[in-house]
């Protein structure tokens, strides 16, 4: 996607057009908590149903944050996905060389943000990997927010989060 649409994608997700709702006051309030006072969630998890503002807040956040000159990163939950499958698929274990390898293209950003990551709920393996992978993350001071749409409980490994 050419940059001039990626800009005009992120235009469209602003904090002061976001809607707070009694639903939704505490993730709002976590947000700003990251952004205003530089607080430090990792992992931050947004669950919610379908058209609930988890992608605008994500999305709003790295905005917001890349305005105050933090470098941030986000990724779909498919492209997750597939980062996952390619290091299991390449033979790399959850604390193995690939594992390594791929954190070491994350450990530069101050903000990292993963949505719709419901995509990897059938994958038991790419879930514990990815607990590791925002284990490690956050002993490196990157803040790491998800979003999933349907329930916690859709992904076991992080119910023990």
């Amino acid at each position: 996607m050419p940059f001039y649409q990626q800009l005009q994608i992120l235009d469209k997700y602003r904090l002061q057009s976001f809607q707070v709702k009694p639903s939704n006051r505490r993730a709002f309030e976590s947000i700003s908590d990251i952004i205003y006072l530089e607080a430090q969630y990792s992992p931050l998890v947004l669950v919610g149903k379908s058209w609930t503002g988890k992608t605008h807040l994500l999305r709003a956040t790295q905005r917001e944050l890349e305005s105050r000159g933090k470098r941030t990163l986000y990724l779909s939950g498919s492209k997750l996905k597939d980062d996952l499958t390619e290091i299991i698929r390449t033979g790399g274990s959850i604390r193995g060389r690939k594992t390594e390898e791929y954190l070491l293209t994350l450990k530069d950003f101050n903000a990292i943000f993963f949505d719709n990551i419901e995509d990897i709920k059938s994958l038991e393996i790419s879930q514990k990997l990815l607990v590791y992978l925002l284990e490690r993350l956050g002993e490196l001071g990157v803040n790491t927010l998800l979003s999933i749409t349907g329930k916690l409980k859709s992904l076991t490994v992080l119910n023990s989060y």
